[in-house]
């Protein structure tokens, strides 16, 4: 009968470092019920919710002995970091199912790479030929993202019927997210929360040879400066005949914008535009990761405002839920079932934040062409009383 254990070990095991036999001794704890070994993807502190009082000394021979006295562990202040989940049988046969990946002070991330690694003999040293030889994937963590669907952004909208403050519902799902409230739902490590507020120039695609429709724009931000004046900014392009749950999608980043951005659009396009109006976006995008596939999703409220109407009018507020990419191999099927059942907790939350709301997919390219219609009507009744 086999059971399941999590295994420290020194980190130049982890590392591809020089080792003697003293570093090959392993030490296991049981596994805590909260590390279920089908996940794709673990992200938790170890150290917080193991019983160092349970398990063994697995010496490089096999040979297994009790613990005698304490012993101090923990994430990254210790001797001794979380090295793999791993599976014993009674004789020396074992089974790796999760490799470490990142190591935090207060979390570890513990990753599948391809499939478990069946093995006898020395548990240590296949551990330090299993991470020498996927060292690639397992050291250099932000490569491992492959975002499924490209080119489509997959986005679900809400329109919400009363003003809301939106960094106070941001602050309310994060602690959902962050506490664990929704079982298999955690922040994205290292990228959880994003502050986002920058102005938008902003540009319809108008009736072109490719018969493409849709909207361009500059946005205000670029992820690569030499200087903070630099005129340097993020160029998108969203092609689509209708507001829909799927649409293309591309970002043009560290574009060097030294005239107006129509022209500037136009020319790196290739279309005629017509201009709308600028207007800024605020927004704090929150990441989720779904730990069983390793899907992604952004959720975020947003807080969308017109230049020039300080009356409230050319306002927008809805809540969006985006497909981001996938900790690892994407599975189509499995980010199309992940994004109803985080959109689902969305719903469940916004209900119970008091909020009446709808799913919709109203875009910006709408809101903006309903705010110059609406803008148009104003003066024209002006006019007609005047």
């Amino acid at each position: 009968m086999s059971k399941y254990f999590v295994a420290y070990g020194s980190w130049k095991l982890r590392f591809s470092q020089p080792t003697d036999e003293q570093d090959c001794a392993l030490q296991l704890f049981d596994l805590p019920v909260q590390l279920r070994p089908e996940v794709h993807s673990i992200l938790e502190d170890i150290s917080s919710i193991i019983d160092t009082t349970t398990g063994f000394e697995l010496l490089p021979s096999g040979k297994r002995i009790a613990r005698t006295g304490a012993i101090v562990i923990g994430n990254l202040f210790c001797d001794l970091i979380p090295l793999a989940v791993v599976e014993l049988a009674d004789d020396d046969r074992f089974v790796i199912h999760h490799r470490l990946t990142r190591v935090d002070p207060w979390i570890v991330h513990m990753i599948r790479v391809g499939m478990p690694i069946n093995g006898e003999g020395s548990l240590s040293r296949a551990l330090e030929t299993a991470y020498d030889r996927d060292h690639l994937l397992l050291n250099n963590w932000e490569c491992f993202y492959i975002k499924g669907l490209p080119d489509i952004e997959l986005e679900q909208k809400f329109e919400i019927d009363q003003n809301f403050p939106y960094f106070t519902l941001c602050r309310e799902w994060w602690a959902r997210v962050d506490g664990r409230k929704m079982d298999g739902i955690v922040p994205q490590l290292g990228d959880e929360i994003q502050y986002w507020s920058y102005d938008n120039h902003f540009c319809e695609i108008a009736e072109n040879p490719r018969g493409d429709a849709g909207y361009v724009s500059v946005m205000q931000y670029c992820k690569r400066k030499n200087a903070w004046h630099d005129p340097l900014f993020t160029f998108k392009k969203k092609v689509f005949n209708e507001d829909a749950l799927e649409r293309w999608e591309r970002n043009y980043e560290n574009q060097w914008l030294d005239e107006g951005a129509e022209a500037a659009l136009s020319k790196f396009f290739d279309y005629p535009l017509k201009p709308l109006p600028d207007w800024r976006r605020t927004r704090l995008d929150l990441a989720c990761e779904i730990v069983e596939t390793g899907n992604l999703f952004m959720v975020n409220f947003d807080d969308c405002r017109v230049h020039g109407h300080p009356d409230g009018t050319g306002r927008l507020q809805q809540c969006e839920i985006e497909y981001l990419k996938t900790r690892g191999q994407p599975n189509e099927a499995s980010i199309y079932r992940d994004f109803e059942r985080i959109t689902q907790e969305v719903e469940k939350f916004m209900s119970e934040m008091g909020l009446t709301f709808r799913r919709s997919n109203y875009s910006k390219l709408t809101f903006l062409r309903d705010h110059v219609h609406a803008v148009d009507r104003q003066l024209a009744d002006a006019g007609n009383h005047g």
